[in-house]
């Protein structure tokens, strides 16, 4: 949709005045049109989290509604934009950054949306549309710097020797990949991680199919809790007290984005591996998953705020 609702824009007024937190300047393309779209967004998204924040949430609801309304509508220019940037300068990678707008314009928000409309527009739904949202986009950033040559270096990694080799070039991607999502330094701690615990934590899985259904990648991250806390409570500007639904929901989305990332740069195009099923899962299934038997590779990552792990099973 081009044409915005005269409640859009009512909105949109009113989001001028709001300080924008979640917004670092090392976003910055440098390309003034995406860049005015990215803050934009960056601020309704903010401005909706304040008002969840407001103790008469009723009060507040109609606006929460306008501002979705209008981040559907603004984000679907925002897409034609920037892919009409993408072709004006011959970007490589072109396809692959045009299939996540895809998956967010005809999957991931219409769904987010028919979620929180069947909720009755409920504060906790809204929440997760929040989360899920500003995950998606702070990820979803670390791919757009590559247009203008920054962010996440896509090189396609294939005919790899050995086991070792592929452990060393898939940690350099991880690291890469993790600190522009997270925008924090990390090393490789351990390359042979097998779930020893490293304090309370938070997982999700990654089930991927190859086209042809004969192969399956089963993708397992686990988040140390004041890891997830940090970083998230960096993007939306607050230091957060609890694992709250909007908490979550952004690390879920943030964990999906960065395996997707990954993911691309050792892809198999002649059969390519699909996402199938991407969820929260508890600590019981990642501890019965990793005593049942070892993962092919697990990898262990600090940084200065907690630690993250990523395993990986195929069938």
């Amino acid at each position: 949709m081009n044409v915005y609702s005269r409640a859009c824009r009512r909105f949109y007024r009113k989001e001028k005045a709001v300080k924008d937190y979640s917004w670092k300047e090392s976003y910055n393309l440098g390309v003034p049109i995406i860049d005015r779209a990215h803050k934009k967004v960056f601020s309704v998204i903010q401005k909706m989290v304040n008002l969840l924040d407001e103790e008469d949430f009723l009060k507040h609801q109609h606006a929460c509604i306008e501002g979705m309304k209008y981040v559907s509508s603004h984000m679907e220019t925002h897409f034609q934009e920037e892919e009409e940037y993408m072709r004006s300068v011959d970007y490589a990678n072109y396809e692959i950054h045009k299939r996540q707008h895809d998956r967010a314009r005809y999957e991931l928000f219409p769904a987010l949306e028919a979620d929180v409309a069947r909720s009755g527009f409920d504060k906790e739904s809204i929440r997760r549309l929040l989360g899920i949202g500003i995950g998606w986009l702070t990820a979803h950033m670390n791919e757009d710097l590559a247009i203008v040559g920054r962010g996440v270096n896509y090189q396609i990694y294939k005919d790899i020797p050995n086991q070792v080799a592929f452990i060393e070039k898939l940690s350099e991607v991880v690291i890469r990949v993790a600190e522009g999502t997270f925008q924090e330094k990390v090393r490789l701690l351990d390359e042979n991680y097998r779930g020893q615990d490293f304090g309370d934590s938070i997982s999700f899985e990654c089930l991927y199919r190859s086209a042809d259904g004969k192969q399956s990648l089963r993708m397992i991250v686990i988040l140390e809790k004041r890891f997830v806390m940090f970083s998230t409570g960096m993007l939306f500007g607050e230091a957060f007290k609890e694992m709250n639904e909007m908490v979550v929901s952004a690390s879920e989305e943030m964990t999906q984005m960065l395996f997707a990332q990954i993911s691309s740069q050792f892809r198999n195009e002649e059969n390519a591996m699909k996402l199938i099923r991407n969820q929260k899962i508890g600590t019981e299934i990642v501890r019965e998953y990793l005593e049942k038997k070892p993962p092919a590779y697990g990898l262990l990552f600090g940084t200065d705020y907690g630690y993250f792990a990523m395993c990986a099973y195929y069938t």
